[in-house]
């Protein structure tokens, strides 16, 4: 991964820790998560483990918390061309994919949504 997205690793520093101090969270083993989003000065956290990452207490620091499937819908519904080019290019560069196979991979990846979607702008089902 970091191979792939070589500055995608950040590191919290002091500021980003303190930020935290008062904060209590579900799970206090993802405490590092939060922080890591603090110091990307991330708008979104994308998580499926939504329940230790509780809306009011994000969103007071700024952050949105979404599931796979609400992230990749709201990429499709705001950037629907940009989208559409990536399914394509999923489609042509994996061995015996077609639109239905992969509209279908979305749909067992428990991201429903976006598959239907997808689907609709494809004609497919």
């Amino acid at each position: 991964m970091n191979r792939a997205f070589p500055y995608a690793e950040v590191e919290p520093d002091q500021e980003h820790w303190r930020r935290l101090e008062e904060v209590s969270l579900p799970d206090e083993d993802d405490r590092h998560v939060l922080a890591a989003s603090l110091a990307a000065e991330a708008t979104v956290l994308c998580t499926a483990n939504t329940k230790d990452f509780p809306n009011d207490l994000l969103e007071a620091l700024g952050v949105e918390v979404l599931t796979p499937d609400q992230l990749l819908s709201r990429l499709v519904v705001e950037h629907e061309p940009q989208m559409l080019t990536v399914h394509r290019t999923a489609v042509t560069s994996l061995k015996s994919a077609t639109d239905a196979s992969t509209v279908a991979a979305l749909r067992r990846a428990g991201a429903s949504t976006t598959a239907s979607l997808i689907a609709g702008l494809l004609g497919v089902e």
